[in-house]
């Protein structure tokens, strides 16, 4: 039994696993199925044969863990690959943890500590609906309790973590098996997510969430920009959106592999999403190259942008490297307006050959969809989410039915044996590399709708919601004004005590400069007294140069004396920010 074990576990995945480097990208959970299984038969065996036959076979299957810890495990607490495959990893690396911790005193990134958190800010708690991506499964209550894909794999790390948040999540499904005997421990007590930011940011992933709070009926928005993982759609771009219990907007959504003849078609296609569509072509996306492999390949999506503000939050990305050249750029930003609004902010310009740019929004049912005008409106036994489009003018909006998947057939209620369907909206580019923004407001909160006061000016639209007023640019990143305001951001908000620019490195108020950047910025300006803070989201290190009537005493960066600033009475301050979130303190 040993020597079966040696060759063809131990001996074998070293040479597939490692030697071989099957799966180079380090993001797959068969790398913790097969090499947590040589693993644990290394340690098993070690009564049999000496150290030194158990190398390099040992330490390399460890190092391939650590690798994919490295490379599919973001550091603020999310998984790559969809739900199913998170549990999936976690059957054989929680298993090969508990050994390696205790046998060789090896530790874990603490991220692999918090890597549920995904599931706190995707899960609605009332449904134990997952609203992730990729083949996922989509509720909680799927994964057995006794099956190697089951909660029973978050064990080891609630054990060892005690982690209150994870304890609340094992809570809804809580699993059966030996491990949970092992190393499951009653005395940590559940805590709820509902003191956790609203809103959240996995930056390597690309995942961002909006929720105006954690509960079955409050709302919740998740888009997805970011590089490839392993199992994962051609939905770059994509997102959901739930409120009040209710999915207003998904996806084709999980279905059968292999028997179902839409799952390459249509499911697993940008198609099959809340996507952008080069000339109606569901199948718009190529696969986008991995974060970390090939350094040389950089050709996927990703996320330019992330802020947050008081009242609202906001996120920008680049698509166009993942659409087959069809689009010489591609960019989708959102704007969210606390706690139920969305503005969809598409700045699309289109390659030679490129005649049209399409959006799709996918309703659960085809009937719940109506269009009136530029208003179309997706209605659900608990709300109504209404779809405004403020330009361009000429868009074009149908709505339009879709097969059914086989999963969606297996239930054969009249409730569900209903046409599929979702809305299409169309801007025309020409066939000369023309471009088109399209802005499009999504609301469940129809006070917002009552109250909407938009206008459309030939470089930009001007959105108002509430007491706040939003100029957005549609000239493609050009100059624009409007009343005492001249700029080129793509988003600009400016009121007594906050000034919010996404996107701008020209910002000019009441005649005089406020802000100057060498490259694209978003920023958040607020005064309080004599303290000045500006929060900014940079893509790479950027130069801004902001107005100040006299010379700062000091200068922080996220909480910390910095020094990378300089002062002149003519140019105000000069800041050389980092690549990333920061806020700077001026005092």
């Amino acid at each position: 039994v040993a020597e079966a074990l040696y060759t063809k576990a131990v001996q074998e995945v070293f040479k597939e696993y490692v030697r071989d480097n099957w799966v180079s990208s380090n993001t797959s959970n068969w790398i913790c199925d097969v090499t947590a299984g040589s693993i644990l038969c290394s340690v098993a065996l070690m009564g049999d044969y000496p150290p030194e036959d158990l190398e390099p076979y040992l330490s390399g299957s460890i190092l391939k863990v650590g690798e994919l810890a490295r490379d599919a495990f973001g550091p603020d607490g999310a998984y790559g690959e969809g739900t199913l495959y998170y549990i999936h990893t976690l059957h054989g690396l929680t298993k090969s943890m508990a050994v390696l911790d205790r046998m060789f005193d090896v530790h874990f990134p603490e991220k692999i500590a918090k890597s549920h958190y995904f599931l706190l800010y995707q899960m609605d708690p009332g449904t134990k609906r997952i609203c992730d991506f990729g083949d996922a499964f989509e509720n909680l209550m799927m994964f057995n309790s006794s099956s190697y894909l089951s909660l029973a794999n978050c064990a080891y790390l609630l054990g060892k973590y005690r982690d209150p948040y994870l304890k609340w999540l094992y809570g809804f499904n809580p699993g059966t098996t030996e491990r949970d005997l092992l190393f499951g421990d009653e005395t940590i007590v559940a805590k709820s997510p509902g003191d956790l930011p609203p809103v959240a940011h996995f930056r390597d992933i690309g995942t961002t969430v909006f929720r105006s709070g954690f509960g079955h009926d409050d709302f919740m928005f998740v888009f997805r920009c970011g590089p490839f993982v392993n199992h994962q759609h051609f939905d770059q771009g994509a997102f959901f959106l739930n409120d009040r219990g209710e999915n207003f907007l998904g996806e084709a959504g999980r279905t059968d592999y292999y028997a179902d003849l839409w799952y390459q078609k249509l499911v697993i296609q940008p198609g099959g999403h809340n996507c952008i569509l080069a000339d109606g072509n569901p199948e718009s996306q190529r696969a986008g190259d991995f974060l970390r492999d090939v350094p040389a390949w950089k050709n996927y999506a990703f996320t330019t942008d992330f802020i947050t503000f008081d009242g609202g939050a906001f996120v920008s990305g680049r698509l166009d490297p993942i659409y087959k050249g069809k689009f010489t750029s591609l960019r989708r930003s959102v704007l969210y307006l606390s706690p139920r609004t969305v503005v969809l902010i598409d700045e699309a310009v289109g390659a030679p050959g490129t005649g049209t740019v399409e959006l799709r929004f996918h309703a659960p049912m085809m009937e719940d969809i109506s269009v009136s005008g530029r208003d179309a409106f997706i209605r659900r036994p608990s709300g109504t989410l209404a779809v405004r489009t403020l330009c361009p003018g000429n868009i074009s909006a149908e709505i339009v039915r879709r097969p059914m998947t086989l999963n969606e057939m297996s239930d054969k209620s009249a409730a569900n044996m209903k046409a599929r369907g979702f809305l299409r909206l169309s801007a025309d580019l020409g066939q000369d590399g023309g471009a088109a923004t399209v802005v499009t407001v999504m609301t469940t909160d129809r006070a917002v709708m009552d109250g909407l006061n938009d206008r459309t000016a030939p470089d930009h639209a001007v959105l108002s919601a509430g007491e706040t007023g939003f100029f957005i640019n549609t000239a493609r990143g050009g100059m624009y004004t409007e009343g005492s305001v001249t700029t080129d951001a793509l988003v600009i908000a400016a009121g007594p005590k906050e000034t919010i620019a996404m996107r701008a490195t020209m910002v000019d108020l009441q005649g005089e400069m406020f802000l100057r950047a060498d490259k694209p910025v978003s920023v958040v300006y607020r005064r309080d007294g004599v303290v000045k803070t500006l929060s900014c989201s940079a893509f790479e290190p950027t130069r801004i140069t902001m107005a100040l009537d006299s010379k700062p005493g000091r200068v922080l960066l996220n909480g910390v004396p910095f020094k990378g600033w300089k002062y002149s009475k003519k140019d105000g301050v000069v800041i050389e920010l980092p690549a990333g979130e920061s806020v700077i303190g001026i005092k």
